[in-house]
């Protein structure tokens, strides 16, 4: 992490000093981006035996609803609450995503009330809507609809995709966030659209994993929509992430405005968005990170604003920041999943 930002807000300097004094270290064989990239993926995660799952549901606009997986602690009412967001992953199969368990296991475990929010056609909630995947937009009602459940204060913690779609939806709520949210963690975000799409086409295995995973939520959708809903003949013909979009995205679920691969990448950029978060938060980035690119992180939009800890990594690839021991009393060899979990504490104590 760089020296602390002089424009930091007073609350967050001494959380940024302690942060700083527990730094993403591994052996040089470990450093590689791909390595970090992969291994993260197998692993273990944290696990806890009966933490207790109750679903609820949150209604959107369009008809669609979003799962909320409540994992409460019998002192609820007096307990922080973290909202947890999982990545792409969680779009590709129906069960929970490696992430999403193992940052519930963490949290549960350390004394919080948990809500893994399960994104528009996440996992098993895929028949709750007619899109094809998550919308930013989902996120501003769906945080103030868990306010209204009182258990509060509400922290948010997500990766990849999900931290994207954090990042979007802070700078969309601006102001009116502090009234529900305390604080937020993002790791590994794709903070801009084209520049992460031109980023993954450097690495073609990389872009031919993400037109399988895209290919992979129209034949998921395919499944429980009417027959004829998708054009499959279509999609087999499809090359490359751009004509993907221009194909598909109309139907993803945003705005009609949003019909091509360019209207894309304008419309869903989250970095005209950042000066506007007023929510103390946390980003954790490595430069390595071969999906999502950090220079993003590093332009003024994101350092002059004195609510945002950037934390940008050499190494660690794209949610990886796996140890090879543990350190700093962490509960596992998760890095980042252990400093948002810090990040959170040391909120807490300043509250």
């Amino acid at each position: 992490m760089k020296t602390p930002k002089s424009n930091t807000h007073p609350s967050l300097i001494a959380i940024e000093r302690e942060l700083k004094s527990h730094p993403f270290i591994a052996p040089k064989w470990f450093q590689n981006p791909h390595m970090q990239t992969v291994i993260s993926a197998v692993v273990p995660q944290m696990t806890l035996e009966r933490i207790p799952v109750q679903r609820r549901f949150i209604s959107l606009p369009d008809g669609s609803k979003l799962a909320a997986d409540c994992s409460l602690q019998k002192t609820q009412d007096n307990t922080p609450t973290v909202i947890v967001l999982s990545g792409f992953e969680g779009y590709m199969q129906m069960r929970v995503s490696r992430f999403g368990s193992g940052m519930r296991a963490k949290l549960y475990k350390a004394g919080y009330n948990v809500i893994h929010l399960r994104q528009r056609g996440e996992g098993d909630t895929i028949h709750l809507t007619k899109s094809i995947g998550y919308m930013p937009d989902d996120l501003p009602i769906a945080f103030e609809e868990i306010a209204s459940w009182g258990h509060n204060p509400i922290y948010v913690i997500a990766f990849s995709a999900g931290a994207y779609n954090l990042l979007f939806a802070l700078g969309k709520i601006g102001d009116k966030a502090s009234t529900y949210l305390h604080g937020a963690v993002a790791v590994s975000a794709p903070l801009t659209t084209e520049e992460t799409w031109e980023h993954i086409d450097k690495n073609p295995i990389y872009d031919w994993l993400f037109l399988k995973g895209y290919k992979q939520l129209i034949l998921r959708r395919a499944k429980v929509d009417p027959p004829g809903t998708w054009d499959i003949e279509k999609l087999k013909r499809v090359k490359d992430k751009k004509e993907w979009a221009d194909a598909f995205i109309h139907k993803w679920g945003h705005a009609s405005n949003i019909t091509t691969y360019e209207e894309l990448n304008v419309q869903t950029d989250a970095l005209p968005l950042v000066p506007s978060i007023k929510v103390p938060s946390l980003i954790i980035h490595a430069k390595d990170d071969p999906i999502s690119p950090a220079a993003p992180f590093m332009r003024s939009l994101v350092q002059e604003n004195p609510y945002i800890l950037p934390f940008l990594t050499d190494y660690g690839g794209h949610c990886g920041f796996i140890m090879t021991k543990k350190k700093y009393g962490d509960i596992d060899q998760h890095w980042a999943q252990n400093r948002a979990l810090e990040f959170i504490r040391l909120l807490e104590a300043k509250r």
